[in-house]
């Protein structure tokens, strides 16, 4: 390894050359410094490790498929299978009852994450009286 896994931010050089003088300035920022520190903990990564097995699914048509999917390989059936997880109109009378309001909300955004987290949390609060 050509760098020491552990060293101060605010050493004299800077962490790819190690020969540009890197002073620390007056005012430097709590993002400066996070920035600074993120780089240095990523340039520290030096192993990957490709995760093959699936464990959190124990259903074994669906985690075959998954495999597929990974592989780009999926077929037909793997097609039909997905779609009968799908939520269409008229197939759901009510997203209150209680089998929908324990299902887990698979999201791309955090944002939207954290804010049906959020009204989940206050939903709960209203239903149960407790102040959150």
């Amino acid at each position: 390894m050509d760098r020491p896994l552990y060293r101060s931010i605010f050493d004299d050089t800077d962490d790819t050359t190690g020969n540009q003088p890197n002073k620390l300035k007056k005012g430097v920022s709590k993002k400066e410094i996070q920035c600074k520190v993120g780089r240095s903990l990523w340039l520290q990564i030096n192993t990957c490790v490709e995760l093959t097995q699936q464990m959190r699914t124990e259903d074994e048509k669906f985690n075959a498929l998954l495999g597929r999917l990974r592989r780009g390989g999926c077929t037909d059936a793997d097609y039909e299978l997905l779609q009968t997880r799908v939520v269409g109109g008229g197939e759901v009378e009510s997203l209150n009852t209680i089998d929908w309001k324990q299902a887990p909300m698979l999201v791309f955004r955090n944002e939207l994450r954290t804010l049906l987290n959020n009204l989940a949390v206050a939903s709960r609060s209203l239903e149960t009286n407790e102040a959150v």
